[in-house]
């Protein structure tokens, strides 16, 4: 049953574009008990259905930019690529920390730059609010 709740929590996370990985890698490992390279790459593979069902529906209501799209996959690729290379040769104890460390760093950045982001976005509907005038 906890997995099947971390699961769905993770899917809730992802929906919202959230990202599920960091709910469910570290219930993975505190909660379960798996190893950090597991737990990542359980992460990775649950991951694959999730984003199908999140893209299909966030295509229906017109959020998906293909062009937009297509080049961050070409990159995101060959990023994916070079990380699981690195993952699988660091110590799991090292990659724990460097986990955390983007957590945390990700929390800072959405914390302080929420401000900052929603002041762009006004400028963005200004901007294209005077050009239809």
């Amino acid at each position: 049953m906890l997995i099947f709740l971390i699961g769905f929590l993770m899917g809730i996370l992802s929906g919202l574009a959230i990202g599920g990985g960091t709910l469910l890698v570290p219930a993975l490992i505190y909660l379960v008990g798996t190893e950090q390279h597991v737990a990542q790459g359980v992460s990775l593979a649950a991951f694959i259905p999730t984003a199908v069902v999140a893209v299909i529906t966030h295509y229906r209501q017109g959020n998906v930019k293909i062009k937009l799209a297509f080049y961050l996959i070409i990159g995101s690729v060959g990023g994916a690529v070079i990380g699981s290379f690195l993952a699988h040769n660091l110590n799991a104890r090292i990659l724990k920390k460097i986990f955390g460390v983007f957590l945390i760093a990700m929390g800072i950045y959405e914390y302080m730059g929420k401000s900052k982001l929603a002041r762009i976005k006004e400028m963005e509907n200004n901007k294209g609010n005077t050009d239809l005038e």
